[in-house]
């Protein structure tokens, strides 16, 4: 029969019924058992109804759970059948570490081994515990969101858009060809004749980002709350160590330079204990409100590091108020234990009157009183890591991330260790991969399938399969680490990070002391000024682990123009061929400043081999053109990125560069060969010269300014 069913597509989610399961306890019912319902038998106590609607660029989907007694529900899956064969599927992590890729049939996702999970409790900061996690292969699943990407390029998107009332997952298994939708509602109560709505986006088409757009109506009404920004951060060269002399040292460092970034962020490690807060330690003895201060007289938005529903086991917060930490379900005598950090913390009860107004005094001081205009919000998954109060754990985290809000105000969140969705359209900024690490890759923790580890190559995964969540909030990509020392990442390694980040990443910090960077590094920092704006026209790993990205940049005034960055996360080299267009093109390459080359030309269909680790950006133009052209240059990472407008005076090129420019720049123009006259650029005299393009040769003038 399996052979017979027709290829996964919208349809299939309309034309056939859905096998529905669920799980519920009937709180009527004296011995309250759990009882199973499937849409196969009669129950008169619930019912589950499928229906399907087109709109604008899509279809919904929607699951409507009816009770007529007074429930207590545990899961619910709707299984679909169709054809998944030569099929890959976005496997979308829980929350803004969980590395998410795309997986074949081949793929699975393993739970993390339970003698490493009882030792570690890394299992704590994922979903290992109340989803279950087959190992199989060609089972794969997906957090809130996914896309199944054909042969040819042609995408199904499915997303939820209904996750204020609990974590949905979409299933994808290859051996039995189905497709399920499955809601996390474990302790979900209804009263007789209440309702629960479940509803999914559908798309089918060529355009994914068109579809990530559509989606992103339902959560933003379509505007981007975080515009692209770049920034310091403590975190990443001083950890739990940092002082104040770290802050005020890196202050200067970057003033000196005249690095225009826009935030100085503190992170953790000024507090006496997470969830004591307002207690500063003795390493910043000039206190918090005159830091600030001093970061703002600098010209940049002071930023501050904070766990809002966490405290540490032997924090103030704990001892005096002992009623604000949840309990284990099953043992109210015993704390929730949140995770391992810091030796371990508590997480704290969201619905608590008092812990709530504790926060709102919190966070005025900090805004307020000390005047930091930004928020790092951390491990924010603690707030809702059980069922509770007959509400989901995804509600709980909807309801946590409003209390967010509220108390913050207008001024900027940047959330991180959060189920992405809960914070779709209602923080400005928020991490989309795990902590990036001055090495490549955890090998251990991999291993043992520890989705949240930190881990450089993990976190770039996530950035290169998330890159559509930028419809929804600015994506934080996590920092880039360009130092030398302390770092064990390739000069490769440092400038994929760098590039990656800033090209499908809206807010990127750094944490190095910009004092300590030697040529090289001064001019990798400086070429990633202005921060490149780019939009995302397709990201595909073309061959195993690697991975081709295109986009344009609306600030380049070059008709015609687009790029390409080719990736290899692979540990070995690869060969791949550069695309063919059905136009005469050149592609003008990006040259790493840590491997400084002569800048090249290439022609549509060349054969580029890529470095493990290595990562390399393409300028594309047209050479049809019959004018002097702009065709690419050095001094940004991507090529004209920091050109603000240019236009033909005569034989005279004008030029008006971005103000946040910081990097020289080398320009190159194409010149057609009946042009007899020099051509200028600012009126300075250019060198001109004739280079190779593949077998053909194109004349280019070249400034440096």
């Amino acid at each position: 029969m399996l052979s017979d069913l027709a290829r996964i597509s919208p349809l299939s989610f309309n034309l056939s019924s859905p096998v529905i399961h669920l799980d519920y306890t009937a709180l009527s019912d004296p011995q309250a058992k759990r009882q199973a319902y499937l849409s196969s038998n009669q129950d008169p106590r619930v019912t589950v109804e499928n229906s399907f609607r087109e709109v604008e660029n899509g279809y919904e989907l929607t699951l409507e759970l009816c009770t007529m007694v007074d429930v207590e529900l545990h899961t619910l899956k709707a299984t679909y059948w169709a054809d998944l064969t030569d099929i890959r599927m976005l496997a979308n992590g829980f929350q803004s570490w969980s590395q998410t890729r795309e997986l074949n049939e081949y793929g699975r996702l393993s739970k993390i081994p339970y003698p490493v999970a009882w030792i570690t409790k890394f299992d704590l900061q994922g979903d290992y515990d109340f989803y279950n996690y087959t190992g199989d292969t060609g089972n794969i699943f997906s957090s809130t969101v996914t896309h199944l990407r054909f042969p040819d390029d042609q995408f199904l998107f499915v997303g939820s858009v209904s996750e204020e009332t609990g974590y949905t997952y979409l299933e994808g298994n290859f051996n039995d060809n189905s497709f399920a939708i499955y809601k996390d509602i474990e302790g979900k109560h209804l009263k007789a004749n209440d309702k629960l709505v479940i509803k999914c986006f559908i798309s089918q088409g060529y355009d994914l980002p068109g579809m990530w757009r559509s989606y992103a109506r339902y959560y933003t009404q379509g505007e981007l709350l975080g515009p692209p920004v770049t920034g310091w951060t403590s975190w990443y060269n001083y950890y739990e160590a940092v002082t104040e002399k770290d802050i005020m040292d890196n202050l200067e460092a970057m003033q000196a330079q005249s690095y225009p970034i826009d935030y100085f962020q503190i992170d953790d490690g000024y507090q006496q204990m997470i969830g004591d807060w307002l207690d500063i330690n003795d390493k910043f003895p000039s206190g918090m409100a005159a830091i600030a201060d001093r970061i703002k007289s600098a010209g940049y938005t002071p930023g501050l590091w904070l766990a809002p529903f966490s405290a540490q086991y032997k924090s103030a917060v704990v001892a005096a108020h002992p009623e604000w930490v949840l309990r284990k379900p099953d043992n109210q005598s015993e704390y929730l234990v949140a995770g391992p950090n810091w030796g371990g913390f508590y997480a704290l009860d969201i619905y608590n009157q008092e812990f709530r107004d504790h926060l709102k005094h919190v966070f005025d001081t900090v805004l307020n009183t000390w005047g930091f205009g930004l928020v790092k919000l951390d491990f924010l998954f603690a707030a809702a890591m059980v069922p509770r109060l007959g509400k989901t754990r995804g509600e709980i985290m909807w309801d946590a991330i409003t209390l967010l809000q509220e108390i913050v105000g207008d001024k900027i969140i940047l959330g991180s260790g959060v189920p992405l969705a809960s914070a779709w359209g209602r923080v400005a900024y928020c991490r989309v991969g795990s902590d990036v690490s001055p090495w490549w890759e955890d090998s251990k923790l991999k291993f043992f399938n520890v989705r949240e580890r930190v881990s450089t190559a993990s976190s770039l995964l996530s950035t290169l399969n998330r890159w559509g969540m930028g419809n929804m909030f600015g994506n934080d990509p996590d920092a880039i680490l360009l130092r030398t020392q302390g770092n064990k990442l390739t000069s490769d390694e440092r400038y994929t990070l760098c590039v990656l980040n800033n090209v499908l990443g809206h807010l990127v910090f750094t944490s190095d002391n910009v004092s300590q960077y030697g040529e090289k590094e001064h001019l990798l920092y400086a070429g990633t000024f202005p921060k490149v704006n780019a939009v995302i026209q397709s990201v595909k790993e073309i061959e195993d682990e690697v991975y081709r990205v295109e986009y344009v940049v609306p600030s380049v005034q070059a008709p015609g123009t687009r790029y390409t960055t080719y990736v290899n996360m692979a540990p070995i080299p690869r060969w791949v061929h550069m695309q063919t267009r059905d136009q005469p093109t050149t592609f003008f390459e990006s040259v790493s400043p840590l491997d400084p080359i002569e800048a090249f030309v290439w022609p549509s269909g060349a054969k580029l081999m890529l470095r493990s680790h290595q990562t390399r950006t393409f300028f594309e133009s047209s050479s049809n053109n019959q004018s002097v052209t702009l065709i690419g240059s050095q001094g940004h990472i991507i090529p004209a990125a920091e050109i603000q407008h240019w236009e033909m005076d005569g034989h005279n090129v004008k030029v008006t560069f971005n103000e946040r420019r910081r990097a020289k720049s080398t320009l190159y123009f194409r010149v057609p060969a009946t042009l007899d006259t020099p051509v200028t650029v600012n009126s300075l005299t250019t060198i001109t010269e004739t280079i190779k393009c593949g077998n053909d040769s194109i004349i280019v003038a070249t400034i440096v300014v």
